[in-house]
This record gives structure tokens, C-alpha cells and sequence, in this order.
């Protein structure tokens, strides 16, 4: 069915229904409300299905429209999926299990809605110009024009990717309810193509089946970005979630490889989609095209990958399986192994890779760079790589295997013009899903590959801060440019106070000559070192970890941690952000590791040495924007 609703309330204060059959949550078909502005939110639409477990919800941020004007509502429900539109602009929706419910007697209502008790709620101080129901899904164009036409709407779309603009790194979708999930990063002609997993409810929707589909934003500077509408969408009631792929392209034409999840059997299957610009996808069949077979059991087959020997010209994939009988118990996960001479028919092989791990090998990634080949596959969500000197190996894993830690969950990487190249994970945020974490990936002289933070990337800041250094005890001296800790025995700190909660810190670490112990910096931190978050520096063990501020020495209580550090012994730079409950690190410019904190109480920055002598240089604070 459609709904569509023509409405203003000009003195913007709403908090109210719009249009309803209700009778309560077990009973109701389907809601449209508009919520107080003051909430958050603003339009809400609801409908309830035979299937779903909860009913079905999509709302509209309060910030994004003209609460005092009048706004054209349209609710769609095509069988796969509940959307929500306003002034023609899509801004959420939820995923049907089952068909709407029937034979509700509670009577359709405009401008209020009946509750579980039969009590009639109103409350609108506004207009409804119109109201109309189709027992159908209205089309994209008839959406368009009952919102005012095709030059209209195309104007609000810009105005909208003007408001979402936002520094990516970090970046979660303006909507409180949708994350940001596994990343698929591409590159093709001049335009670096941000696709992810759109994720709502932390894998929670659709009866716990995900309901992800391929998000997608473009830039062609790592600055500017254009928002564009799914990729790989969610067009079948029995697609429980369009999983995790990759993007090949291939005279000229994108190949959009994926795992579709079914609803029916929870198992995963390989499906396609193709594309002549990398934006507006159709989906090829069969569908799915393949599934798992022998030696693989039926359920984990996801994650394809895509790529060319240049020595034929034969086309390999890559997707995460499991042998039914494995060598070791319970380290049967794999990268299956699958070719093509078309794109379109696939042959089973051998596994490429056995790692032999506990845990699926996930989001493999391939790819040739100065004359390196590289493998890419994340192990209980920390990603690692093998490197060789041909496509197909010899495999050979380096001493330092890991890009970051456990947080940076799922990494894969796409090139960025003809020298560089960015890999895109992301942090979880109360469950599945959550912020994009970019990372600009180094590689050394003998093709070991390491990461820091893209400089395009970086916040937006303010003016620097100019703190006052405070010692909290001796062997603690200092400024606001540079700070000398000396405790040869226990510890020693001094603080700057007045830090604020999201901010960009600079600064050089001088290692002394006595460094049998640690040293390093204590964010969000209370009083006399009360509560904070430490960024540990041991060099004799070359590693960096992020631990609390109170926790024991035989505690294993840190969040992160990265090690095989080398060079903490001599002179290194250290960049730190702040911003929101997220730490980020860089450490020389080549290992990064970041973390969420579990307190944010605290304004003082500490600066610290345990058995142990350094010097601070070139201290800088930068508020974020």
C-alpha cells in the first residue's frame, strides 16, 4: 500500500497523530504521527506485519526539515520494505516479514489514532490539505511529482547533501537509528566510491536476519561528497540481508559481487548486480548465482572478492566458507576458491587460503601494488595480511600481520589515484555496526604495509589552545609548547586542564636514556589521576596500548593495543584525536589504534612517566570543529 499526506503545522510545535488505523501495537496496521521537534525526530510512520517481531518503523530527523512549512509524506510499502518520504526526499525505512495485517477493526482516523484501550488521541493544531491510500507501491516518478516535480525534488536533494556534509573520518549516518557497517571501498576514473553496509538496529532488523544493503557516498578529493541513494538495495521479501562484496569493473561495466542472506534458511548465497556508472545497479540471474558445495557446508558463503591474473586473464574469486570436515577441529573456515573466463559462470577450485584459525577469514581483499600481491582477510574482526610475488601465491604472512586492533573491525582497501591507497573499517557502536574509520596504508621498501591517518580526512580544528602546565609531582616541569617528565623510580605527572572532549593533540616524544619502564599521555582525565584513559608507551616490549588510567600492572584490562613498535626508543611523533567516546591514535606516522572510552569525565590531559624519563616536544592542541 501507499499513504500520502499533504500537511503544515506553522507554528512548528506538532506532537501529534496524523493519520492512523491503530488499536495499539498488536493491532495496528499502520501510523503516521508527527512527533515534538524538541525529540529529535519529526515525521514517524509505522505498519505492522504478520512476521515481524516488532512493528515496522521509519522517522525523519527534526533538523532536516522546515518544521512551520508544509511537507508532502509519502509511506511505501512494497512487500520488501516500509520508506518514508518527505518533499520526495527519502530519510528512513523498515524491512516486512510477512504481509500487513488484516481484519483490524479499529476505523481509520484522520489527525488521530485509537490506543490499545479504545481512547481516541488528537492533538493537532495544523492542516491536512489531503489524504489518499493506493493498494499499492507508487513509483519512483509518481513519488516525484506528488512531491512537486522532478527540477524540485532534484533541488531539495541538493540542498540535503549540502546539510549531510561532514568530515568523513568517523562518519555515522544523520539518522540515530542507521550505522555504519562492513566498508567496500573502490576506485575507478578519479572517484573514489564509499560503499558500505547500511546497517539499522546493529544487525537487529529484520527478525535478526540484518537487512543490510550497499549505502554508497563518492568523492573525487577525499573532501567533497556526494550522498547517493542504495547501491544494492534490499528488493525481495526473501533477501534477508544484502551482505558484505566487492566492486570489480570490467569493460565498462561495475560488478557488484555479494552474499545475499535468505530468510528462509539463514544460509548465504552469491548474487550480482551490474552498473554502467557505479551508482544505479541492476541485479543479474540467476539470483543467486551460486551457493556452497562440497567440502563447504550450507551457511557461511559471503564476502566475495573479485580479481584478474594478468598472466591469463582468468577471473578468481574469493569467499569466506567453512569445510565440513577440517583438519582441526573447529578450524575449518577458509577462503573458498572460484573462477571464471565471463564474470557469470563460476568453478569451484581447492581453498586459496586455510588459515587454520579459529574464526571465519571475512572480507577477503586482493589486490597488486608495486609489484607486491596482497591478500587481505579479517580473523574475529582484526584484519591481516599475507603478501607474495604472484596472484597466487606463495602466501607469506609478515612479522606484523595487523593493520590496527580488534576495534578497527573489517578493514578493506581500494587505491586513491595512482600512488596511494585508503582502507576503510569501522568501530562498533553498542552492538554490530557503527562509525567509518579511514586509514592511509604505508608500504615499506621490502612490501610490509602499515597504516596512519589520511590527511584529508583529518577534523576540521580551531585555534590551538595555549594551556598552563600544572606538575603534580617532582620531576614533573613544563609549559604549554613542552613538558619534561624524570622519575627514574615510581611515577611522575604534571596536567594541562581545560582539554575539551573532542580535540586534535600533536606533539613529539624524546624517549630518555632511562626507559625500562612506560611513558605516555592520559586522556579525559579527573583529579589526581582518578579516572582517564592512558596511551601507554613501553618501548623495551615495542608496544602502545590504551588502558585505564587505575588498572594494575597484572591486569588485563586494555581496550587496544598494538605491538612489534619499533623506534620508541628514539625520537617519534604521536597525533592523537579525541572526539566523542572514540580515541584515535597515530604513532609515527605508520601504526594507528583506537578504542571507545568508557568514561568522558574528566578536562585534564596528563602527561606521564613510570620508571622512565621522556621529553614532550612541539605539544599541540586543537579543539575540533
Amino acid at each position: 500500500m501507499s499513504i500520502y499526506l499533504r500537511v503544515r503545522d506553522a507554528s512548528g510545535t506538532w506532537g501529534a497523530p496524523l493519520f492512523s488505523k491503530h488499536g495499539g501495537p498488536a493491532r495496528l496496521v499502520y501510523n503516521v504521527y508527527a512527533a515534538e521537534p524538541s525529540s529529535g525526530m519529526l515525521f514517524n510512520a509505522e505498519m505492522g506485519t504478520t512476521q515481524n517481531s516488532k512493528v515496522l518503523e521509519a522517522r525523519t530527523p527534526a533538523d532536516l526539515v522546515d518544521p512551520a512549512a508544509w511537507h508532502d509524506l509519502i509511506v511505501v510499502c512494497d512487500g520488501a520494505k516500509m520508506r518514508l518520504f518527505v518533499d520526495g526526499q527519502w530519510h528512513d525505512e523498515d524491512f516486512v516479514m510477512g504481509t500487513l495485517r488484516q481484519n483490524n477493526p479499529v476505523d481509520c482516523l484522520i489527525g488521530g489514532e485509537v490506543d490499545a484501550d479504545g481512547k481516541v488521541k488528537g492533538g493537532l493544531q495544523g492542516l491536512i490539505d489531503h489524504v489518499a491510500v493506493w493498494k499499492r507501491a507508487l513509483s519512483a516518478k509518481e513519488i516525484e511529482t506528488l512531491s512537486g516535480g522532478a527540477e524540485e525534488v532534484a533541488a531539495r536533494a541538493d540542498k540535503l547533501n549540502d546539510k549531510l556534509q561532514t568530515p568523513m573520518q568517523y562518519y555515522r549516518p544523520h539518522h540515530p537509528d542507521w550505522n555504519v557497517g562492513d566498508c567496500l571501498p573502490f576506485y575507478h576514473d578519479g572517484t573514489f566510491h564509499f560503499y558500505y553496509l547500511g546497517d539499522k538496529r546493529h544487525h537487529g532488523s529484520k527478525n535478526h536476519l540484518g537487512a543490510h544493503q550497499w549505502a554508497h557516498i563518492s568523492t573525487r578529493d577525499l573532501k567533497h561528497w556526494r550522498f547517493h541513494d542504495f547501491a544494492v538495495p534490499i528488493t525481495e521479501q526473501w533477501e534477508g540481508s544484502i551482505c558484505t562484496g566487492s566492486m570489480f569493473w570490467h569493460d565498462g561495466t561495475y560488478y557488484a559481487f555479494y552474499a545475499t542472506r535468505r530468510s528462509d534458511n539463514r544460509a548465504e548465497y552469491l548474487s550480482m548486480a551490474t552498473s554502467p556508472d557505479g551508482i544505479n545497479f541492476t541485479k543479474q540471474k540467476p539470483n543467486p548465482f551460486a551457493g556452497p558445495e562440497p567440502p563447504y557446508i550450507v551457511g557461511p558463503f559471503r564476502d566475495p572478492t573479485v580479481f584478474r591474473d594478468p598472466g591469463t586473464s582468468k577471473f578468481h574469486m574469493l569467499v569466506t566458507a567453512c569445510l565440513k570436515d577440517p583438519t582441526f577441529h573447529r578450524r575449518g573456515d577458509t577462503l573458498a576458491h572460484l573462477t571464471s573466463s565471463d564474470l557469470r559462470t563460476w568453478k569451484q577450485h581447492t581453498p586459496f587460503i586455510e588459515p587454520e584459525l579459529t574464526g571465519a577469514p571475512e572480507c577477503p581483499d586482493h589486490f597488486l601494488w608495486n609489484g607486491w600481491y596482497y591478500v587481505i582477510f579479517s580473523n574475529q574482526g582484526t584484519a591481516r595480511y599475507r603478501m607474495a610475488r604472484s596472484p597466487l601465491g606463495p602466501w607469506m604472512r609478515p612479522r606484523v600481520d595487523t593493520f590496527g586492533g580488534p576495534t578497527e573491525y573489517v578493514m578493506k582497501t581500494a587505491p586513491f589515484g595512482p600512488k596511494r591507497r585508503i582502507g576503510v573499517a569501522w568501530i562498533g557502536k553498542n552492538g554490530w555496526a557503527g562509525n567509518a574509520v579511514f586509514r592511509e596504508i604505508v608500504q615499506a621498501k621490502d612490501g610490509t604495509l602499515s597504516t596512519k591517518l589520511p590527511e584529508e580526512l583529518t577534523p576540521p580544528t580551531k585555534e590551538a589552545l595555549t594551556p598552563k602546565f600544572e606538575a603534580l609531582t617532582d620531576g614533573a616541569k613544563g609549559d604549554g609548547k613542552q613538558v619534561q617528565i624524570e622519575s627514574p623510580q615510581g611515577m611522575s605527572a604534571g596536567f594541562f586542564a581545560g582539554v575539551p572532549q573532542n580535540v586534535r593533540i600533536t606533539l613529539r616524544v624524546v624517549p630518555g636514556k632511562q626507559n625500562n619502564g612506560w611513558f605516555g599521555l592520559c586522556t579525559h582525565a579527573t583529579g589526581n589521576y582518578v579516572t582517564g584513559t592512558e596511551i601507554r608507551c613501553t618501548p623495551n616490549l615495542n608496544k602502545v596500548e590504551l588502558r585505564d588510567a587505575l588498572a594494575g600492572p597484572r591486569t588485563n584490562n586494555e581496550w587496544q593495543s598494538i605491538e612489534d613498535v619499533e623506534g620508541m626508543d628514539r625520537p617519534f611523533t604521536l597525533e592523537v584525536i579525541l572526539k566523542e567516546d572514540m580515541i584515535d591514535i597515530c604513532v609515527d606516522n605508520c601504526r594507528t589504534m583506537m578504542c571507545r572510552v568508557n568514561e568522558l569525565k574528566g578536562d585534564r590531559l596528563f602527561f606521564f612517566a613510570q620508571d622512565s624519563d621522556v621529553k614532550f616536544e612541539q605539544i599541540d592542541i586543537q579543539p575540533l570543529k
